[in-house]
């Protein structure tokens, strides 16, 4: 994860024109594309699902459909996921389950998306050495974080205190 700050100098401000419709065409055709495709996604991941009903295995109905079935290491319910990141609603939902059982569809960012639950892990604490290393980054990210605050204050200030935005950037590198 890479933070950083960000100092923009407007340097022209141009009026607001409305498109004619020549210009916007090619992006509303891809909207009514991608509507479509969404519509025709939707329509498979509910028939999927009628299938597990049925009986079929969710491997042998990814298979079919060329996806590739995913199974993440054990989690909490605020973590994010490959592929998906934070998707609230799949994670309330593979929380509600017990094992064995499979969400509804669940439409994530665009996404159709049916899961099973295979193994409930109780929650626990972890011991300190297996999560050192996150511990680690996450102090270490909070810090680089607390140090470019104060540097991008200290610029701040420059400039306000009447230094021009060219002397200080280039004093500053």
């Amino acid at each position: 994860l890479q933070l950083g700050l960000h100092l923009i100098l407007v340097e022209e401000a141009r009026e607001e024109r409305t498109l004619g419709l020549e210009e916007v065409r090619p992006r509303i055709e891809a909207d009514l594309r991608e509507k479509e495709a969404a519509k025709k996604a939707a329509a498979a991941a509910k028939a999927d699902r009628a299938s597990l009903d049925e009986g079929k295995n969710l491997a042998d109905i990814a298979q079919q459909r060329g996806l590739q079935l995913e199974t993440p290491s054990p989690m909490a319910r605020r973590d994010t996921l490959a592929g998906v990141g934070r998707a609230f609603p799949l994670m309330n939902a593979l929380f509600a389950l017990d094992e064995g059982e499979v969400t509804e569809v669940i439409e994530t960012d665009g996404q159709q998306i049916v899961a099973a639950l295979e193994e409930k892990i109780p929650a626990r604490i972890p011991e300190l050495a297996e999560v050192r290393p996150a511990v680690e980054r996450a102090y270490k990210d909070a810090q680089a974080t607390a140090l470019a605050q104060t540097a991008a204050d200290e610029f701040l200030a420059k400039v306000r205190a009447g230094e021009s935005l060219d002397a200080v950037a280039q004093a500053e590198g």
